[in-house]
C-alpha cells in the first residue's frame, strides 16, 4: 500500500462496534501505520488491577476524557460493568470518544492534516444525516488533549459511508467512472449490515441503507444455543466473540470443550438469509443486473454463502483483508485530498510570485 509522499499527516478512522482500526502516513512516508485494537473503552477504575500494583491495561492506552483517566482499545472482558455499545448515539458517546484518542495515541502524530471516518449507512443517508456528519466531523477535528502530556491537533474531518472506504480500497487505481458497471458494498459488522451501490464511480441514490442483523446477533442466537446445550452453562457474547475473533478452534466452558464454530455458523446462515432479502427488497426497482457484489467488514465470511445463493447472476467477493478495508480507502481518500490541496496551495503561489 504505497503512497506518495505529503507535508502533513494524514490518517484513516474506523471505530466500529467490534474493532478500532486505524491507518495513518506521516509526511516524507511511503508505508502507513496500521493500527488495529479491541473495542474496550472506560473509566481506568473499571480495569483490572495489576499484581504489581497499579492498573492492567491488556494493551490498551490510556486517555484523558472530560479531564478522568480512561483506558481503550483495550478487550472488553477485562472491564467491570462494561456494556457495550449497540446503537446511533454511539457516536457521541465517551467510549466512542476514547477509542478515538487511543488511535491518536497510537498513531503518535502531532498534527493531523486531514482524517477520514465512517458512518452506517442510516446515520449517513437517513433522516437529518447531514446534522450527524457535521456533528461527527466537529466532535473530532480541533485540538485535542488526549492524555495528561499529549495534544493533538486534526485540521480536517470528512465523514463517508462506511462501504464507501472498501470501494475506494480496490478502485483507487482504476478508472469505473465511465464503465458502467454496479457494484454493491456489503458490509457486515457487528452492530449492522452496511451496504451501497456504487454505479460509475459514484453512489446510486437511495441505495446507503442499513440493518440491525448483523455479527452481534449472530454471536447472540450462538451463545444461547451453546448454553442450552451445555447443561445451561452461561456464554457472554463478549467471551464468544473473543474466541471467534482470535482463531480458536475450541473454547472452554466450565467442564465442557465446545466447538463453537458450528453454532455460529448455524446462526449465519439464519440470520444472513434474512438480511440479503432486505438487500434484494431494497434494490427491486434497480432494472439490471449487480455486476459485482463485495464483501467487507468483520462478518464478511458469515454472509458469504448467502450472497452466494441469492446473487447467482453475480460475481461475489470478499476484500482480502475484510476488517481493514474501509480504514484503507479511507486513507486512499485522504491521500488524495491531501494532494490536491498540496497542488492547490503550489498553484496560488505562484500565481502570487507572477503576481
Amino acid at each position: 500500500m504505497k503512497m506518495c509522499s505529503i507535508a502533513t499527516a494524514i490518517a484513516a478512522l474506523d471505530i466500529g462496534y467490534g474493532n478500532l482500526k486505524a491507518l495513518g502516513l506521516r509526511p516524507g512516508a511511503s508505508e502507513p501505520d496500521v493500527i488495529k485494537l479491541p473495542i474496550g473503552a472506560a473509566p481506568l477504575e473499571q480495569a483490572p488491577k495489576a499484581l504489581g500494583g497499579g492498573y492492567d491495561l491488556r494493551g490498551g492506552e490510556r486517555v484523558t476524557i472530560n479531564g478522568l483517566p480512561w483506558v481503550a482499545g483495550t478487550d472488553p472482558q477485562i472491564l467491570q460493568g462494561f456494556t457495550r455499545q449497540a446503537d446511533p448515539s454511539y457516536i457521541y458517546s465517551p467510549e466512542y470518544l476514547a477509542l478515538y484518542y487511543a488511535a491518536l495515541s497510537r498513531l503518535d502524530y502531532d498534527h493531523i492534516g486531514i482524517l477520514v471516518t465512517g458512518l452506517p449507512c442510516d446515520q449517513f443517508d437517513g433522516p437529518d444525516s447531514r446534522v450527524i456528519r457535521q456533528r461527527l466531523s466537529e466532535r473530532l477535528k480541533g485540538e485535542h488533549q488526549i492524555s495528561e502530556n499529549r495534544r493533538v491537533k486534526v485540521d480536517r474531518v470528512l465523514v463517508l459511508a462506511q462501504p464507501m472506504g472498501t470501494y475506494a480500497s480496490l478502485f483507487h487505481d482504476q478508472d469505473t467512472a465511465n464503465d458502467g458497471r454496479t457494484i454493491l458494498i456489503i458490509d457486515p459488522g457487528f452492530y449492522s449490515v452496511d451496504w451501497v451501490l456504487m454505479q460509475g464511480g459514484s453512489v446510486r441514490g437511495g441505495t446507503a441503507q442499513t440493518n440491525p442483523q448483523a455479527t452481534g446477533r449472530i454471536l447472540e442466537l450462538a451463545a444461547r444455543q451453546i448454553s442450552e446445550n451445555h447443561g445451561g452453562a452461561q456464554l457472554s457474547v463478549n467471551r464468544l466473540e473473543a474466541a471467534f475473533r482470535n482463531g480458536q478452534g475450541t473454547m472452554q466452558l466450565g467442564i465442557h470443550t465446545v466447538h463453537y464454530r458450528n453454532y455460529i455458523d448455524q446462526a449465519a446462515a439464519s440470520v444472513s438469509r434474512q438480511v440479503m432479502a432486505a438487500i434484494l427488497s431494497s434494490l427491486r426497482d434497480l432494472g439490471d443486473v449487480i455486476d459485482c457484489v463485495i464483501l467487507t467488514g468483520g462478518g464478511a465470511e458469515l454472509f458469504e454463502p448467502a450472497a452466494k445463493a441469492q446473487f447467482k447472476s453475480s460475481q461475489v467477493i470478499s476484500t482480502p483483508d475484510p476488517v481493514m478495508a474501509n480504514a484503507e480507502g479511507y486513507l486512499w481518500l485522504a491521500h488524495r485530498a491531501a494532494m490536491s490541496a498540496e497542488r492547490q496551495a503550489g498553484q496560488a503561489a505562484a500565481q502570487q510570485r507572477r503576481a
